[in-house]
C-alpha cells in the first residue's frame, strides 16, 4: 500500500529544485575567473547552496527546516539508505560555516592555497546522494527525478 503524499512536500519541491540548480549553476561559474566581484559571488552562492543541501540531507530537521527525511513514509527509513558524509562534503559545510556565512577568525588563517572550492568533488558527492534519494524515496517530486542538472557544468 503507497502511503498518501503530504500536500507540504508539492509545495516545497520548487525550492528543493531551485538549491540544487544553483549549487550546480553557481558551481558553474566559479571557475570563469570573471571580475573579482563576480567570481566572489559565485564562490559565496555555490557555498550557501551546498550547505544548504547538505543540510537537507544530513541533518535533522529544527523547527521549520525542510529535511530529505520528510520525503519517506517510514519513520528513519533515510539514516538506512543515505551514504556516509564524505569528508569533501563534511569540508565544504565547514568552509562555508565558518568562511562564508559567519564572520569568524576562520577567515584569516585560511592559506590563499586552499581558497579554490573544490567544485567537482562537492558536486560528484552530492550527485550520489541525490541518486541514492531519487532510487529510494517514498515522495521524490517529479521535478527532482527529471532534474538535469548535471548538464549546468561544464
Amino acid at each position: 500500500m503507497q502511503l498518501a503524499r503530504p500536500a507540504r512536500l508539492d509545495a516545497i519541491a520548487e525550492h528543493l529544485e531551485y538549491e540544487i540548480k544553483m549549487l550546480w549553476a553557481a558551481g558553474a561559474e566559479v571557475p570563469k575567473g570573471r571580475s573579482w566581484v563576480l567570481h566572489n559571488a559565485a564562490v559565496e552562492s555555490f557555498a550557501l547552496h551546498a550547505r544548504n543541501v547538505i543540510d537537507f540531507f544530513y541533518t535533522r530537521p529544527k523547527k521549520e527546516d525542510v529535511v530529505v527525511g520528510h520525503f519517506f513514509g517510514r519513520a528513519r527509513a533515510w539514516d538506512s539508505l543515505r551514504p556516509p558524509l564524505t569528508a569533501t562534503l563534511k569540508r565544504a559545510k565547514d568552509r562555508a560555516d565558518r568562511e562564508v556565512s559567519h564572520l569568524t577568525y576562520t577567515r584569516i588563517r585560511v592559506r590563499e592555497a586552499d581558497k579554490p572550492w573544490p567544485v567537482r568533488e562537492i558536486t560528484r558527492d552530492i550527485q550520489a546522494v541525490i541518486d541514492v534519494f531519487v532510487q529510494g524515496g517514498d515522495w521524490v517530486p517529479s521535478n527532482i527525478k527529471t532534474l538535469r542538472y548535471r548538464e549546468l557544468l561544464p
